[in-house]
């Protein structure tokens, strides 16, 4: 397993001024994009693939998990504004106790597994 990180940068020639830099160059100076490249490679051992196969299946359930919670709380929170209207934090909580009960083997990684999904990919994007 391997990843692979980039990060792009963009170095100025010193004839450029900062305010030629948002578009009005008026020198002859140019703008120079360089590619840096960070190579990271992962090589897991057996247990550590098992380990990380779980935390990835343990997220992936989570997300759509809270997604479809979030969905049924969203639709009758609109039928009924007296309801509470969802949120990430409630939704944590409210996994957080079903786990225990039903959802036992989601305890077997680590608790950032879901509660990342579901504060990063699930929140950010609303």
């Amino acid at each position: 397993m391997k990843i692979i990180t980039i990060f792009s940068a963009r170095l100025y020639d010193s004839l450029v001024q900062e305010s030629e830099v948002a578009g009005e160059r008026e020198s002859g100076g140019r703008i120079v994009t360089m590619l840096i490249a960070h190579k990271i490679a992962l090589d897991p051992n057996n247990a550590q693939r098992t380990y990380l196969a779980r935390a990835v299946g343990t997220a992936c359930f989570a997300y759509h998990w809270a997604l479809d919670e979030w969905s049924r709380q969203y639709a009758a929170w609109k039928a009924d504004n007296r309801l509470p209207k969802p949120n990430q934090i409630a939704l944590r909580q409210q996994l957080n106790t079903l786990k225990r009960e039903r959802f036992p083997w989601m305890r077997e990684v680590t608790k950032c597994a879901p509660q990342l999904v579901i504060t990063l990919f699930l929140f950010e994007q609303v």
